[in-house]
């Protein structure tokens, strides 16, 4: 199986309506301070945070800090990086939060938050329904950089979700 631990976080947030699921790695296993300011972040932007780690272990000292601000916190296999992550995922995510109306689909592959997230989530927040990207790409066809990505309403979150389940896995 993909998945080797499941746990929930001190606050689960089972009836949170915004959920993100982050996906790490590293080489140690170990969350960095910036990986867990970044869990700490979503928070308090009104997510559910499920960090998904997909390092070869997860150290105890790690699991801990994470359980403190994620909702939800998995090991597994690195199968399929952070899209098979998300393919895990996704279905363990529509049945704990069934009224879930928004979808944040993110990992650890940039720095930061350097300035603050708030404004351009509630921007996001602000356009309505839909499916949101942060940044561009034009590299192998335009298409939305796959670090941090918010569906956000019920059509959106489905149809990401039916994405991402028939995806055929790969590391290209």
């Amino acid at each position: 199986p993909s998945i080797l631990r499941l746990e929930e976080g001190i606050d689960p947030q089972r009836s949170a309506g915004s959920v993100a699921v982050m996906v790490q790695f590293s080489v140690t296993g170990m969350l960095s301070e910036m990986v867990l300011r970044q869990i700490a972040t979503y928070r308090e932007l009104g997510f559910a945070v499920v960090l998904v780690s997909n390092s070869p272990s997860f150290p105890e000292a790690s699991w801990r800090a994470a359980r403190r601000d994620a909702a939800l916190v998995v090991h597994r296999r690195n199968r399929g990086l952070d899209f098979g992550a998300w393919q895990d995922l996704l279905p363990v995510v529509l049945e704990r939060w069934p009224g879930a109306e928004e979808l944040l689909l993110v990992n650890d592959s940039v720095l930061g938050p350097i300035h603050p997230l708030s404004p351009m989530v509630a921007a996001m927040r602000g356009a309505g329904p839909g499916f949101f990207g942060m940044l561009e790409s034009i590299q192998g066809g335009p298409h939305l950089q796959s670090w941090f990505m918010l569906a956000r309403g019920r059509a959106a979150m489905a149809d990401v979700a039916d994405f991402i389940s028939r995806l055929r896995l790969s590391r290209s």
